[in-house]
C-alpha cells in the first residue's frame, strides 16, 4: 500500500521459468515454497514510469529467480516514502527528488536526510526541453534573451531549471524578455497563436505535446549547449546530459543535445545485495529488449545505467555487478 491508501492500478507478472544461470548463494529464502516477490513503485498509470516499472519486471522475468509487481503510485516522493515504510522493495524516482532525499532539503527538510536511500541504476532521461517558432531567430539558447518566453510555473521542473541556466549566463530580469509562467497546456495554445517565440517543457521523449507544437504550430527544437551548461552539469549532479533522439518527430528531425532529470531506480540497504545484483544483472543482460519495450526507454544507452543522476549512496548489490560488467571501476 502506498501512503496515501491504495495504488490505482496493480500489475502482477508472475515469473515463469528461467534460463539463466542460477545467482551465487539465495536471493531471499522462499515463502512457502514461492521465488521472492519485487515490488516496484512507479507513478500513475498514463506517464512512462509505470511502462518503466513494467519494462523492468519483464527483464526480471527471463531470470526465472523472482516474482515481481509493479505498483502504480503518486511519485517520486511517495515511492520514497513506500520503500522506508517497507510497502516497496523499489522505487522509480526523479533525480533531483533523490538527491533532495539525501540532502534533507525541499520536501525532505523537516524529516532529514533519508540515510537509508540507495541508487540502484539510472533509466530514461527527462529532458528540458526549447521549441521556438521556425521564424523567431532563434537557433541556440542564448538567443532566447530578449524574447518572449513561456518558461513555465514558478514550481516546475523546467521553469527551475531554466532560472539556473539564465543565472549560470548571468543574464539579469530585465534582460530576458516577457517571461511567462503559464502550464504547459494554455502556453501551448498560447505559442501556437503566435505570442509566444519560445517554449519550454520538461518530460520524455516522444510526446503529444511536442508533436502538435513542431508538426502544427510551426516549432522547431533547438539545443541547449554551452560552456554555461557543462557547467551546471558539473554543479549538479542531480541533472545529466540529455539528447532528444534523430526521428522521433519526423525523419527529417536531427538529434537534439539538451539536459535534464533522469528517471533514476532506488532501494534502501535493508534490501538484500543478491537481490539487487539479479535485478540489475537482468536489465543488463537483457538491454536490447529492455528498451524495446517503450519509445521513451529507446535513447537509454547501456553505459548510462550507472552513472547520471544516482546521487545515493549506490548499493552493494549494483556496485558489484556494475563492477563485474566493467561499468564501473
Amino acid at each position: 500500500m502506498t501512503e496515501r491508501g491504495r495504488p490505482i492500478v496493480l500489475a502482477l507478472l508472475l515469473l515463469l521459468c528461467g534460463a539463466s544461470a542460477a545467482p551465487a548463494q539465495d536471493i531471499r529464502p522462499p515463502v512457502n515454497g514461492e521465488r521472492p516477490m519485487l515490488r516496484i513503485g512507479t507513478n500513475l498509470v498514463a506517464g512512462l514510469y509505470y511502462p518503466a516499472g513494467g519494462a523492468l519486471c519483464r527483464a526480471v522475468a527471463k531470470s526465472g529467480e523472482m516474482r515481481c509487481l509493479v505498483e502504480s503510485t503518486n511519485g517520486s516522493t511517495a515511492n520514497i516514502k513506500g520503500l522506508l515504510a517497507g510497502d516497496l522493495d523499489f522505487g522509480i524516482v526523479q533525480s533531483d527528488w533523490q538527491y533532495h532525499a539525501v540532502q534533507g532539503t525541499a520536501t525532505f527538510r523537516d524529516g532529514g536526510a533519508v540515510k537509508a536511500l540507495r541508487s540502484v541504476m539510472a533509466l530514461h532521461a527527462e529532458p528540458l526541453t526549447l521549441i521556438v517558432h521556425e521564424n523567431a531567430g532563434i537557433e541556440n539558447f542564448e538567443q532566447i534573451k530578449g524574447k518572449r518566453i513561456a518558461a513555465g510555473p514558478p514550481d516546475s521542473g523546467q521553469r527551475i531549471l531554466f532560472d539556473i541556466l539564465t543565472a549560470a549566463y548571468g543574464w539579469r530580469a530585465q534582460e530576458l524578455g516577457t517571461l511567462n509562467a503559464a502550464a504547459p497546456d494554455e502556453a501551448a495554445q498560447s505559442f501556437c497563436a503566435g505570442e509566444f517565440d519560445a517554449i519550454f517543457l520538461m518530460g520524455n521523449h516522444p510526446n503529444a505535446l511536442t508533436q502538435r507544437l513542431l508538426n502544427a504550430c510551426k516549432g522547431k527544437l533547438v539545443a541547449i549547449a554551452g560552456p554555461a551548461i557543462t557547467k551546471t552539469l558539473s554543479d549538479r549532479r542531480y541533472y545529466a546530459p540529455a539528447t532528444i533522439p534523430a526521428g522521433l518527430y519526423g525523419a527529417a528531425q536531427p538529434e537534439v543535445a539538451t539536459l535534464g532529470v533522469r528517471a533514476t531506480l532506488v532501494t534502501t540497504d535493508k534490501v538484500p545485495s543478491e537481490l539487487v545484483y539479479a535485478l540489475v544483472r537482468a536489465v543488463s543482460e537483457n538491454f536490447p529488449e529492455f528498451i524495446a519495450q517503450h519509445p521513451g526507454l529507446s535513447g537509454l544507452k547501456k553505459e548510462e545505467i550507472a552513472e547520471y543522476g544516482l546521487t545515493a549512496p549506490m548499493h552493494e548489490g549494483a556496485v558489484r555487478y556494475f563492477r563485474e560488467a566493467g561499468l564501473i571501476r
